[in-house]
């Protein structure tokens, strides 16, 4: 289950760290939460080089998301992707054996059981 994991986080941080790459030019907030979410990214990164797996590209970027015409918008948007970030790792560590690994997700800010 690990690479599988992984690769489900990574790609969720992928989609988060280019939707706060979308909107950092409304505020510094969202250019520390990109910052936090390559934290995340790295980390993640770590376990699957060390099992040998191939570490995709990110699919997303700036233009894969909506333009937004006010602040009200991007943090509506925010909040609905971190409730949804929180549930899938959620699934995750209830799936995940592996002690390192869940040190890496339960390490997530966003995560809770």
């Amino acid at each position: 289950m690990r690479a599988e994991n992984l690769l489900l986080a990574l790609n969720d941080e992928y989609k988060a760290y280019s939707f706060y790459a979308s909107v950092s030019s409304y505020g510094q907030v969202f250019a520390h939460l990109q910052n936090a979410e390559q934290t995340h990214i790295n980390a993640l990164s770590w376990h699957l080089q060390n099992l040998g797996v191939v570490i995709p590209q990110n699919p997303y970027n700036a233009e894969s998301f909506a333009s937004f015409s006010s602040i009200e918008e991007i943090l509506q948007t925010a909040l609905i992707n971190e409730n949804k970030n929180v549930e899938l790792y959620n699934t995750l560590i209830a799936n995940e054996k592996d002690s390192e690994v869940l040190d890496t997700f339960l390490s997530s800010p966003s995560c809770k059981l």
